[in-house]
């Protein structure tokens, strides 16, 4: 029969028209075997857009589309018993039973009606479900390797999965046996011609048979759709379709009640032991199978993506361009200076760069001009403490800057001895010192500009500072490592705000965790473990993600579920790396820094796939920031001047200026292949 479609639309109808006279007009005047159709075909199409496979679907994808495996259907999920119904294995499959459809459907839709056959169809495919459910929930399955009559059985029971729409065709075909035997010898009603009868036989005795005789086919619900076909044509023979409304109505009643009891009673036998644990081992591979489909659609996605990049990419500059413009601030700063953040006010216009150490100064640079328009200073600070080599061993010096949201306020933490302090932008002048507890140092800024939080570096604590009466609110809140004295002061900390403001997200150096504090009652939400050890930088993504950088690679925690969720090993080591994220797309900047004043690069990196997209040549960069429109990048960058001192400079990379990345993926990628 699959040959016969492959020939042309007058031999198409001459062979079926062998079977049946009329098919192709009896099926225009047949509108529910047309829609079961439509039904069928449109489920196997969407089957087909989902990744399933078209001639040979995976087992476990069809259980999840909702087939009929009796560990299922008998254990809390009777659903199957229909959609089994309308799914099936494969386009030979699916071509074989709507083939039997149009050729014997509209001959049961005339002689029954719509509305029985409707009946029909659906109550046989339930019964026929019902039936092999119950039948492979106590029998055993045949091996593979048995002979063609099947003598042998399998050791124990096994989890078979079943799908199609044979089942109510083979009640559609009984139906139409049993009304023809019945108006031929009981009631003597007008039949069909015989030649009907016995194609259905014909088709009746070969489906059973090639069940019988051929692997892989469900004969238990070709029985079963048989059975409940021949009883309700039965039935239905003796309440012909032009009998009055009520005579129709009360059989269907009949019917249905009938059916529904039946598949009541037959859903309540058979919970064994061993189906239970047929459903446990199932749904293990059902788990396994459907990690294996996220990978492979994670992977799918990814390479589309990449190859989508690839084609938008920018042309290659020379390492000069691609190294940026340089503002020269060494002239502003002290010998030996100590440049410790970097920020821009809300606008974008403005850059602050905090100098630390000796100069205790906030550098304001214009965005457009590129020049040093301010340079504000804090108090002059000095060793007192001559086992100290550096201010921040004493816990001073300007450590970490943030903006107000509208633009007239800094807040820096360390500028004031265990103080943030607070200064008007427009003035020029410091106008608060706020006490905190012990070297506070990074700081987290609510979006209206209401509240300020404070990591006291010594104390481990965090203190929450009213913006509105420049105090601070109660108690410090604990982080669970306890203090962080003996800590190296110079040890890593942060402080960071989810977008919404509802969480506080603080790295607790002493037990190398992050914990997450609700900032309305501030109670601890989660404790999450770092993978990550000796931790670099973190932040805080628009994309939901909270991206962390350690000395092996960059990790990202999904900040709704406080869970890991993907992983970016680095392809080499270096020996410090500052991260920023992409106010407008899913992309950081991974600045790597590998110490001596040697070649470094910050690279661009899409967090999706994982891939290089961009790649800028500077020494010694830090603290990289994105532009407000996420166009450009502001750097930090350490050039030796000629007596091989460190000379800071701030580099305004256009990011669209970039070195290929298209090189080996030693040289020009900084991640290695993501793991889900």
């Amino acid at each position: 029969m699959i040959y016969l479609f492959k020939i042309n639309k007058n031999t198409q109808k001459m062979a079926l028209n062998f079977l049946f006279p009329n098919t192709f007009s009896r099926l225009k005047a047949s509108p529910i075997v047309l829609v079961l159709l439509a039904i069928n075909i449109s489920v196997y199409l969407t089957q087909i857009l989902n990744g399933i496979d078209w001639l040979s679907p995976d087992l476990n994808a069809l259980i999840l589309w909702g087939a009929n495996a009796a560990p299922f259907t008998l254990q809390g999920q009777p659903w199957r018993l229909l959609t089994n119904i309308f799914l099936h294995g494969g386009f030979n499959h699916l071509f074989l039973n709507m083939l039997m459809l149009m050729v014997c459907g509209p001959v049961v839709e005339r002689k029954f009606g719509r509305i029985n056959f409707v009946v029909i169809y659906v109550v046989s495919g339930l019964l026929a479900s019902l039936t092999s459910a119950l039948w492979y929930a106590q029998h055993q399955v045949l091996q593979p390797n048995l002979d063609l009559f099947g003598l042998g059985f399998a050791p124990q029971l096994q989890t078979v999965v079943s799908v199609g729409a044979s089942g109510a065709l083979m009640g559609m075909t009984g139906a139409y046996f049993a009304a023809w035997l019945v108006e031929t010898n009981i009631t003597h009603t007008k039949a069909d011609s015989i030649s009907y009868f016995k194609s259905f036989a014909l088709i009746i005795a070969v489906n059973l048979g090639m069940g019988f005789l051929t692997r892989g086919v469900d004969n238990a619900c070709h029985v079963g759709g048989l059975l409940a076909g021949l009883m309700l044509g039965a039935v239905l023979a003796f309440v012909p379709k032009g009998a009055r409304f009520t005579q129709q109505l009360m059989m269907h009643i009949v019917i249905i009640i009938s059916s529904v009891a039946c598949i009541n009673a037959g859903l309540k036998l058979n919970k064994t032991p061993e189906l239970a644990f047929l459903k446990n081992q199932a749904l293990i591979e059902l788990a396994a199978y459907k990690d294996e489909q996220a990978t492979i659609k994670a992977n799918q996605l990814i390479a589309a993506e990449i190859a989508a990049d690839a084609k938008s990419a920018p042309t290659p500059v020379d390492a000069k361009t691609a190294a940026g413009e340089q503002i020269d601030l060494s002239m502003h700063l002290s010998k030996n200076p100590m440049v410790k953040d970097l920020t821009l006010s809300p606008d974008g216009k403005l850059i602050y760069v905090l100098a630390g150490e000796l100069d205790n100064a906030i550098l304001v640079i214009n965005a457009q001009t590129k020049r040093v328009i301010n340079n504000i200073k804090g108090p002059k600070v000095d060793f007192s403490d001559g086992n100290c080599m550096t201010m921040m061993c004493e816990g001073k010096g300007a450590d970490s800057v943030l903006i107000s949201p509208n633009g007239q306020f800094a807040y820096v933490s360390s500028m004031q001895q265990n103080a943030v302090t607070m200064i008007d932008l427009k003035q020029n002048t410091i106008t608060a010192n706020i006490a905190t507890g012990t070297f506070p140092r990074a700081m987290a800024l609510s979006h209206n500009g209401q509240r300020l939080f404070v990591t006291n570096g010594v104390d481990n604590t965090i203190s929450v500072i009213d913006l509105t009466t420049n105090s601070v609110t109660g108690s410090p809140i604990k982080l669970a490592g306890g203090t962080a004295e003996n800590l190296p002061f110079g040890h890593t900390d942060g402080l960071w705000l989810t977008n919404d403001d509802a969480q506080l997200w603080a790295l607790d150096a002493v037990l190398n965790q992050i914990q997450v504090i609700d900032t309305s009652n501030f109670k601890t939400l989660k404790i999450i473990a770092l993978s990550q050890n000796f931790l670099r930088d973190a932040k805080m993504g628009k994309d939901g993600f909270f991206w962390v950088v350690g000395k092996d690679g960059i990790d990202a925690i999904n900040i709704k579920t406080h869970t890991y969720e993907k992983n970016r090993p680095f392809c080499r080591s270096a020996s410090y790396y500052d991260i920023a994220t992409n106010p407008m797309n899913n992309t950081v900047a991974i600045a790597e820094d590998n110490g001596d004043y040697a070649a470094s690069y910050v690279h661009l990196v899409k967090t999706f796939t994982n891939k290089t997209i961009g790649r800028y040549p500077i020494v010694g960069p830090q603290t990289p920031v994105f532009s407000k429109d996420g166009k450009q990048l502001y750097v930090l960058s350490k050039q030796p001047n000629a007596q091989g001192n460190a000379k800071h400079g701030l580099i305004i990379l256009t990011l669209t200026h970039t070195l290929n990345v298209n090189q080996a993926q030693d040289e020009s990628e900084l991640l290695c292949a993501a793991s889900y």
